[in-house]
Parts: C-alpha cells; sequence; structure tokens
C-alpha cells in the first residue's frame, strides 16, 4: 500500500507524483542559473531513450508538437491526408492541420477504443486508388494523396499494430505513433517507442510520467533526430549554428527536464501501482454488472494511463449525468474521450459515420486513478457510482 496523508476529501481523476527528488532537481537548475534547455534536457532525453530502447529522443515543449515535428519530419504538407481516429485528444487531427493537411478519420474498435486496422482497410478499398507505379495512395472522393496513419494508442492500450504496419507498407504509408499516454506500455513484449520509426509522447499531468507540459519524439533515425532538434530552436543547424530552414519555439527548459529525469527513476514502481489499482477496479466492476472493464488483448500490456469503462445502457444513453453527479459527490470524472469530427471546427469540413466512435464519446467513463489513490477512495469511487447506477 502506497502510504501518504489521509484520504482526499475530493478526489481527483489524475494526481502528478512530485517529491523531493523533483523539488531538488528544479531547484539545481533554478541554482544553477540555467534554466532554458540545456544539460538536463539532453540527461532526460538519454533517460527516456535508454528506457524504451532506441537511439535517439527529442524533449519538445508539449506531446502536440511533438506530433507537429514528426508530421514535418515525414513530409506532410499541403494537399495531404493522414488517416486518424476521431475518438481522441483534439490534438491527434490539430497536429495534422497545423501542416496544412486534412485528418482523414477512421472508426474505433468497440473493445480497445483504438482505430479498426479493418475499417481503415476498408476506407482504403472502397475510397482510394493506390498507383502501383508510382507507389501513391490517393482518395479518390478529395482527389488528394494520402500519406500516413497516425494510430493512437488510447488510454495507453496499444493498437494492433501487426495489422496497422501490414496495411501501411502495402500502401506505402508512413506510420506516426501518437503514444501521448503509453509511455511504459508495450507491444508484444516490446515497449511503445522501439516499434516504429517515429513515436510521440506527452507529458500532461494526467500523463503517466509529469513535466507540467512537454513532450517527446523517439526515433532511430540519426537524420530524423537532427532534423527535430533543428525544427523546435528555429530551425538552427547543430554544427553550423545558423538558421537553416523555417523552425519553432519547441523547446523544454531544464526546470521541467529535471523534473522528468527525476520522475523517470520513479517510473517501474508508478506503472506497478497502476496495474494494482486497475486489478482492483476490475475485481468490483465484473461483480457489480452493467459496467464493462477494459478490454486487453493478447499483445498489450498496458501502463493504465487511465481507467476508461463502458456504462452498457441502451444506444441513447450519455455518461454526462453521471459526471455531473459523481462531480457533486466529490469525484472527479471525465467522458473517456471526445469524438473529435463532431467537434465545431471539424464537423464543419466533412460528414463521417463512426458508429462506435460516437456511441464511445456518450457510454465511456474515465476513472479516478493515480500513483498515490488508496484502496479506500477507490471503493468510495466504486459505491457511488454502483449507488447511481441503481437509481
Amino acid at each position: 500500500m502506497v502510504s501518504r496523508k489521509p484520504d482526499l476529501k475530493h478526489i481527483p481523476i489524475a494526481r502528478p507524483y512530485l517529491c523531493k527528488e523533483e523539488e531538488k532537481e528544479a531547484l539545481e537548475a533554478i541554482r544553477s542559473g540555467w534554466i532554458g534547455q540545456g544539460a538536463k534536457v539532453e540527461e532526460f532525453e538519454r533517460r527516456v531513450a535508454g528506457y524504451i530502447g532506441v537511439k535517439y529522443a527529442v524533449a519538445t515543449s508539449s506531446g502536440t508538437t511533438a506530433l507537429h515535428l514528426a508530421l514535418l519530419l515525414l513530409g506532410i504538407g499541403k494537399a495531404d491526408e493522414v488517416i486518424v481516429p476521431s475518438f481522441s485528444f483534439i490534438a491527434t487531427a490539430n497536429a495534422v492541420v497545423y501542416c496544412g493537411a486534412e485528418p482523414v478519420f477512421i472508426d474505433i474498435n468497440a473493445d480497445t477504443y483504438n482505430i479498426d486496422p479493418e475499417k481503415i482497410r476498408q476506407f482504403i478499398e472502397e475510397e482510394c486508388r493506390f498507383d502501383s507505379r508510382k507507389r501513391i495512395l490517393f482518395n479518390t472522393r478529395t482527389g488528394a494523396r494520402v500519406r500516413a496513419i497516425m494510430p493512437v494508442h488510447q488510454f495507453g492500450l496499444p493498437c494492433d499494430m501487426d495489422r496497422i504496419f501490414k496495411i501501411a507498407g502495402r500502401y506505402n504509408l508512413a506510420v506516426l505513433e501518437d503514444a501521448a499516454c503509453a509511455l511504459g506500455s508495450r507491444y508484444k513484449n516490446k515497449m511503445i517507442g522501439a516499434i516504429g520509426e517515429l513515436t510521440c509522447f506527452s507529458f500532461h499531468p494526467r500523463k503517466i510520467l509529469t513535466t507540467g507540459e512537454g513532450g517527446m519524439l523517439v526515433t532511430n533515425s540519426r537524420k530524423c533526430a537532427e532534423e527535430a532538434r533543428a525544427l523546435r530552436n528555429h530551425g538552427i543547424g547543430a554544427r553550423l549554428q545558423k538558421h537553416i530552414f523555417l523552425g519553432y519555439n519547441y523547446r523544454l527548459t531544464d526546470l521541467q527536464a529535471g523534473i522528468g529525469a527525476a520522475q523517470m527513476l520513479k517510473l517501474p514502481k508508478i506503472l506497478e501501482r497502476r496495474k494494482t489499482l486497475a486489478a482492483y477496479y476490475n475485481r468490483a466492476f465484473t461483480e457489480a454488472g452493467g459496467i464493462k472493464i477494459p478490454h486487453i488483448p493478447h499483445y498489450a500490456s498496458p501502463n493504465y494511463q487511465s481507467y476508461v469503462i463502458r456504462i452498457e445502457k441502451d444506444v441513447s444513453f450519455s455518461t454526462a449525468g453521471l459526471v455531473e453527479r459523481l462531480m457533486r459527490k466529490g469525484i472527479s470524472v471525465r467522458q473517456g474521450n471526445t469524438a473529435i469530427h463532431l467537434q465545431p471546427f471539424y464537423k464543419k469540413k466533412k460528414v463521417f459515420n463512426l458508429p462506435e466512435t460516437e456511441r464511445a464519446e456518450l457510454s465511456t467513463l474515465a476513472l479516478p486513478i493515480f500513483y498515490e489513490m488508496t484502496h479506500n477512495e477507490q471503493d468510495r469511487v466504486i459505491s457511488s457510482l454502483v449507488s447511481l447506477m441503481r437509481k
């Protein structure tokens, strides 16, 4: 059992695990007089790369900026399209639009809430044309070139990557993994981040590891790493120290990186604790009835960045009322995620038929889970939710 102060009166959906080690690292950066991007950023990058098992890690100001840089590295631009899930945080689609490209929203698997490889295949076979000589895939409805697939490891649960890579290879599509939630998750015993060419993580306070705000791009490509470092720093090349192309201010600070480096040393025990908390929820909700616990495919070892259940009601049911009533009881919960294609900015662009995504938005619920959470606090969440469902 994790020890800390007495149970919280208000149970948050997430709570960063920050202690003296993080305080010490931040204080060292302050006292050094160098609080911008520096030695602590480099150390943080080394620790993340070493943990995942890749050659390079490039720290950025957020998971969103990491995605933007990764898409630029792939050459994604105007008149291009990128296949993405709609059931995700809106940054997934926004990063594509930042490049002047358009997201193509694909439905999710009803059990995993991840992008459905079968739906990707259907979209390509029914709505696209592949020029086998030039190895280019075109969307016959828009005329745009489809360039990449961006699977999202939703809630820290790995996607079915073998099937996605098979489709991508057949149609010459790049694969960029949005692993914002998936640090520490494994796919077939291989770390997320060590599977494909480019993977991006987030260190937002709701993530497994936090730097307040921050992100990371990981790769085994030296060329990609060097270009990403230049892009995040106004296009300044490492060797010439000149602005060699248009870049951005996407740097992480040493203050943040010091916190992240300290968090990396705690990551194994954080992951273990979250598995314990998830197992406790699983036992309780399996007996409760009317609640579908997270489905874990044989190929996946999730980090339980979020613990998301599905309330099994009729198709018109929405968890919005449960969210409001649990909040009044001092328990912070959220609907599992948004359907991006229904958000005003994207809804006006195109019409998509994504029934599983829309059902998941209404029926899923993310419950509190964090390192220092006690089983007493979990019992309060469980009993409150079950009681409300019976009314």
